[in-house]
């Protein structure tokens, strides 16, 4: 078909179904277009190694299931939390509850925040999928659930001055923007670590909606503190200082991760 032909066929489809406009304008080749037209990280932020943040290999609580993060993800969180004094974790974000379980003894304070159940059912998800939320982290004392929009709430009155944030909600380019904002308009970002989940479609491969929000929600002169972690899909804001190199694909290892694997039925906790 020539590309006058696709561009007919183009046409009509738009006009009988105006909706599929939103994968064109979504798509994330437009965000990386934006990213790299506007701040010029043409390949994504600066890597960190992951051995240079990451000094965490147990991990308590692992699902192998969709929506979860990866193993180094967690691993990243449970360590940031260790060497940060009198830690106050909070994160948007919970599914079943992996990230705050990997987290919570290592804290002060360990919040979580997510949508209550009556709107995540006018989503149009059903009782069996609203159930999966928290699923691990409920019943901990360690951990205080918090419902809520947050487009909406005001963070400002919960008990906790944040020093690590994981930001894992909505991962559209406005919602990203919007949590990003209002997360460091909360913190003292002096101090305070802010990871984003999902930066990366993969630990290779940024996903560029995602990079977008997070650099349109800070302040440009901020931008200097942002970072990929090595092997992870986390984005990281941080003033402390780490060496930085390049990403590149496809990237060429520079650690190898032995692991052992062990199970237990849920029932039997």
């Amino acid at each position: 078909m020539s590309k006058v032909g696709k561009l007919a066929k183009a046409i009509k489809i738009l006009k009988d179904k105006p909706h599929l406009i939103n994968q064109i304008t979504e798509h994330d080749s437009v965000y990386k277009e934006l990213v790299s037209n506007k701040f010029g990280l043409t390949n994504g932020l600066p890597v960190v190694k992951y051995d240079d943040i990451v000094s965490e290999s147990h991990l308590p609580n692992y699902l192998f299931l969709d929506g979860g993060s990866l193993i180094t993800d967690l691993l990243l969180l449970k360590s940031l939390a260790q060497n940060t004094e009198k830690c106050q974790y909070f994160e948007i974000g919970t599914w079943r509850g992996e990230s705050s379980m990997a987290v919570a003894d290592a804290t002060d304070k360990c919040f979580t925040f997510n949508l209550s159940d009556e709107m995540i059912a006018a989503l149009g998800h059903d009782v069996n999928y609203r159930n999966q939320m928290e699923l691990l982290c409920k019943n901990n004392p360690r951990i205080t659930p918090v419902k809520g929009d947050s487009s909406t709430f005001d963070f400002n009155q919960l008990d906790i001055a944040p020093n690590l944030v994981f930001i894992d909600g909505d991962h559209h380019f406005d919602a990203v923007k919007r949590d990003t904002k209002k997360i460091f308009d909360w913190i003292d970002p002096a101090s305070a670590t802010i990871v984003w989940h999902d930066y990366g479609n993969s630990p290779e491969k940024v996903r560029w909606s995602v990079l977008a929000g997070i650099l349109e929600g800070l302040p440009i002169e901020e931008h200097q503190y942002l970072f990929q972690v090595a092997n992870t899909k986390c984005a990281v804001y941080s003033r402390k200082e780490y060496a930085k190199e390049s990403l590149a694909w496809p990237q060429t290892p520079s650690i190898n991760f032995s692991i052992e694997l062990t199970t237990k039925r849920l029932s039997e906790k």
